[in-house]
């Protein structure tokens, strides 16, 4: 049996613009934000980062999933008030198109994050 080597520097669709990813295992979403500026470092299919109250954001993709049943992924890291140990992140309201997160250390201290690491694993819609 013959074997074939792809070799691509750049792959597009058929209209000329990006490919679209559909590799099932794939991430669909990830993003790397800062909740202390409320600012995305870099990021694919996130459109915003929304502060809402200490530890407690909301987060919007670009496209959106065929709906709320995705796997999420969360960490982070909480580098002040000495709240980098025993950290937690839990979901109130998922969508297709994103997700409300409360996120802290401790117990129940909600806390804003210098580093969110969220990605998304599912079907886009």
């Amino acid at each position: 049996d013959a074997m074939s080597t792809l070799k691509a520097d750049t792959i597009q669709s058929t209209g000329g613009g990006a490919a679209t990813l559909t590799k099932q295992s794939a991430a669909k979403a990830w993003v790397n934000a800062d909740h202390t500026s409320n600012a995305i470092a870099s990021s694919f299919n996130y459109s915003s980062f929304t502060d809402i109250n200490t530890g407690d954001s909301t987060l919007a993709f670009t496209s959106n999933m065929s709906g709320a049943s995705t796997a999420y992924s969360l960490n982070g890291i909480a580098t002040n008030n000495g709240a980098s140990s025993n950290t937690w992140s839990r979901f109130y309201t998922i969508t297709a198109g994103g997700y409300s997160v409360r996120r802290g250390y401790g117990t129940t201290t909600e806390h804003d994050w210098s580093i969110c690491m969220d990605q998304v694993h599912g079907d886009l819609a």
